[in-house]
Formats: C-alpha cells, structure tokens, sequence
C-alpha cells in the first residue's frame, strides 16, 4: 500500500519557480498520479523576524505560500514545506547578522540560543502558510558538525550525540506548532560509518536508534546505486530504526543544462522494484538544481511520468505513452530529446547521468585542463543533435518550445567550441599559421552562437523562474565570452608576429581531471584557479 507519492522540488538553488510555474507543475504532477508536492525553500521563505531571509534572493511571501497551498488543496493534493535546520546555510553564512551561528562550512551552531530562536522562528512561519502537518526537516550532508565554533566552545563531542540532540531540539519545536517531521537519513550513516552512507554491511547501535524520536520518518535518498545488493542492504539498514521510512530517488536535472531522464530511468527501474520488495510505503522523486539551477525542472516530466508508474507497479506502453501526449502535447519520445545535449562516445545511448554539455562549454581554450579527457572520446557529433531539434521544435507546444530551443543553441555553440581549445594548440605547436587563422574564425562563431545560447537561456528562465539567480549566469557566460575574445585576440597577434608565444599553449598536457565529472560545479570547470 502507498501511503505517499511524492515529488519534490528544491527552490533554494539560486534561483526558483514563480508562483505560476509552481501552480502549472502541482497540475502536471496531479496529472501523472502524484498525491504530494514537497518544496525544499530553506532560506527562500520571508519571514518578519528574520530580513535576511529571502533578501535580494526572491523569497517567497506568507501570501504566495498560502495561495500555492490553497491551489494545492483545490487541486487534491498536499504541499508540504522542507527547510534545513541543521546544514546546507551557504548564502546566509554571508550574512553578518547570522555569522555568530554558523558552526563551520554552512552548518548551524547546535546549542545556540539565537539558533533555535531563528529555527522557531522559520517554523511558525511555515506554519501560517501550509496546511500540511508534515514538515521534512532535511539534516542532509551536515559532515563538519561540531568541528568548527561548537569545538572551540564546547570542546569536542560524539558527533553523533550531537546531532540527535539537536534533532530532538528541532522535534519538539516542529510538535509544538502541529509539524509531524521526516528527514534525509544520510548523516545517521555516515556518523556509524566512517563517513560512508551507501554501504552493505551498516548496523546502529539501539541506544542510538532509541534516541531518534519514534514519530520522526527517515527518507533514504539514493540517485545513482543500481547495485540490488547494496539497495536491499540500506534497506534492511534503514528498517532497523522501525520508524516511517521514504524511499527518494531523482529524475536529473542536476547536471548542467540538459536533464538525464533516460539515465535516471535506468536507476529508477531497479530501485523502484527493490523498494517494493520491503514494502516501502512512502516514495519521494527529487529534482535539484545544483550548481545554478540550469536545467528546466519541465524537462524532467518523462522522468517524473514513468516514475510515477513504476511507484505502482505499473510499466510505460503504448497506452501510458498516449496519456503521456495528452497530457504535455508532447510525444513521450519527443521529449526525450532534452537529454541528448550529454549524447558522446562514453554515454552514446544517454543511459548514464553525466554532465558533458557543462563541462565542454567552459573548459578553458587555452588552459585544456580537459582536454587530456577529451581527445579520448572525439568527435561529439553536435550538428546532428541541431538537426534533431530543428526537425521537432515547429511540433512543440509553446509553453514547453523554449527549453528546444535553449538546448538546440547550445548544441551549435558547442558544435565550434567544444575542441576548440584542442585545435588550438595543436595548430600552435605545429606553427600552421594558416590553421590558426581559420580557428581564429570559429572564435568569432563561437562567440556568436554562445550570445545566442545565453539569449534562448534567459527566455526560459524568465518564462519559468523568479528572475532573482540569471546574475549568476549572467557572471558565467559573460566570463565565457570575455575569454574567448581574449583568446582570439592573443592568437591574432601570435599570427601577426606582434607577440612570440602563448605560455599557456607552451605547456604539455598532463592527466589532469576527467572532463565529464559527476559533480556539477562551473569552478571545476573554468579554471583550476580558485573561482
């Protein structure tokens, strides 16, 4: 029997849904069988004793979450808040007035009276907004805890004490305004386990699992494991604490600009059935936007319908795929498509979740940190993806046109610059004058399809988000097109015998860092500079 089936949808990470958006996604996921909607807000909640919350960031008002759970309500379907109260407080560890409660990296300082105070006052807020009794209170990846200022005050404590204080703290303050929490379970794990979650042979002590509160339910997030022997162990391993258990899995939207349904599928279908073998009640399917916040969460609904599927037991045919095209306007294959910006020769049937198109378009020309990677799996066949789009974006609705075009012009811009900075230094150390001149030529392009990419970006974003967060886009692709006019111009004058050499394009290459890296981060991919 399902008791929950879930999505959830992280609006903290730079940048979030507008209200509207957040209304046309309740109705998409009604459509596919969910029966909730959980938004990850963090600090992205307005909240009158605490300015700083939602400042310069496009924090949601009390009158927005009210209105978006109201529509909820009508439509059948419950929202339920999440925020962090313990880790993952990165944009307000910039902020003075909240300087003296971060413990260490984005961690809050457990045993802080302002701590619970803002804690309490992030609660009560919720509590005027949602009509929900649940409240999931997230204590995901809070790895340094009590090793920062808790250390210096307090000395060192069991870590894992530590956390389960502060976890019945934040209990009894959720109880007190009618929450009934759940929460990520990773760092119970990691605690018991020299820091490893995903592991076979984990066992808690029951004195530990003892002081976990009994009415607080424990989600298992996993959005890659496909080994069927590890997933039935961290079920077992979870099963132990006998308290509610989710199950959360993720369609990828994480990774660049492109989603990853189909890889995402590939996890899902075998996570999904191992799930169902211990009678798992509670399902979540999560979409993050880490790094940015550049891929469409709407280009996620192929993953998001055929998850919601396999939650019941039930398999994509014929018929579904039908549902699925009455539902969007949009062919279940069709939409497939937005995945194919990660297509290469190590992902050539996108069954993995990788982050090629990210990695490509700012690896630096002239740096080539990796192009060591890159020469041994060239060529990536872009022009044939701009087809692709180009045959199918007149048949796509409006409302869901602009995420095909976005990728079809990203598509052309990597289509010149994604071994540029190869032929660049080959042409360089060859001394073809004449080659370089014509790569001073696909420069110029580059540039010019990079403007029209960023262009089609910001329509999306617009058409979809609070407008708050394209800054940070703006700062990455601008960035990206300074360098590359830069880069033309230092080779102009290396052509015209103005300047003697190019010291970046004097060194060998080494074995540097593998250019399709599982963490979606632009800093690892702009420079080895610190960024």
């Amino acid at each position: 029997m399902i008791k929950n089936k879930g999505v959830f949808i992280c609006l903290s990470g730079n940048g979030g849904l507008s209200v509207k958006s957040i209304k046309r996604f309740i109705d998409l996921m009604i459509s596919f069988g969910y029966t909730s909607i959980e938004l990850g807000l963090d600090d992205m909640v307005k909240i009158k004793e605490e300015p700083y919350f939602g400042y310069l960031r496009g924090g949601y008002s009390i009158d927005d979450l009210i209105e978006l759970d109201k529509y909820a309500v009508s439509k059948g379907a419950e929202l339920i808040p999440s925020c962090q109260f313990l880790g993952h407080f990165g944009y307000l560890s910039k902020i003075p007035e909240y300087e003296n409660i971060i413990d260490i990296d984005d961690i809050l300082l457990i045993d802080e009276p302002r701590t619970y105070e803002l804690i309490e006052n992030i609660i009560k807020t919720l509590r005027k907004c949602f009509s929900s009794n649940k409240i999931n209170i997230a204590f995901d990846e809070a790895h340094h805890v009590g090793l920062g200022k808790y250390l210096d005050k307090h000395g060192y404590v069991n870590r894992f004490d530590l956390m389960l204080k502060h976890l019945n703290k934040v209990n009894v303050i959720a109880n007190k305004y009618g929450f009934i929490c759940h929460m990520w379970s990773d760092m119970f794990f990691k605690f018991a386990n020299h820091g490893v979650y995903y592991d076979k042979n984990v066992n808690f002590d029951k004195k530990i699992m003892d002081m976990v509160p009994n009415n607080v339910g424990l989600c298992y997030w996993d959005y890659y494991s496909t080994d069927k022997d590890l997933l039935d162990s961290m079920f077992k391993s979870h099963l132990q604490f006998n308290r509610e258990l989710y199950f959360a899995g993720s369609v990828s939207t994480c990774n660049g600009f492109a989603p990853s349904n189909i890889g995402s599928l590939e996890r899902l279908k075998i996570q999904l059935c191992e799930a169902k073998k211990f009678n798992i009640e509670n399902y979540l399917i999560t979409l993050w936007p880490d790094d940015g916040f550049e891929c469409s969460y709407f280009s996620a609904l192929p993953g998001l319908f055929e998850a919601s599927l396999l939650i019941d037991g039930k398999k994509l045919d014929d018929k579904e795929k039908n549902r699925f095209k009455e539902i969007t306007g949009i062919d279940f294959d069709i939409y497939l498509l937005l995945d194919e910006p990660n297509r290469s020769k190590v992902n050539p049937d996108l069954k993995d979740i990788n982050i090629t198109c990210k990695s490509l378009l700012y690896n630096d020309p002239f740096l080539g940190w990796k192009d060591f990677e890159l020469e041994k799996i060239m060529p990536i066949d872009y022009e044939s993806m701009v087809k692709k789009y180009d045959e199918v974006i007149p048949l796509i609705p409006k409302k869901y046109r602009t995420q095909y075009i976005k990728l079809r012009e990203l598509c052309a811009c990597l289509a010149y610059k994604y071994d540029l900075g190869i032929r660049t230094r080959k042409a360089y150390k060859s001394k073809d004058l004449k080659e370089l001149k014509d790569i001073i030529k696909t420069y110029d392009l580059a540039c010019s399809y990079l403007l029209r990419f960023k262009k089609t970006f910001y329509k999306q974003w617009m058409e979809e988000n609070i407008p708050h967060g394209f800054d940070v886009h703006e700062i990455r692709l601008g960035g990206l097109y300074m360098r590359l006019k830069d880069c033309k111009q230092r080779l102009s004058l290396f052509v015209k015998g103005k300047i003697k050499s190019i010291p970046e394009l004097e060194e060998e290459l080494l074995p540097y860092a593998k250019f399709d890296s599982m963490y979606n981060l632009y800093k690892g991919f702009a420079t080895v500079r610190i960024i």
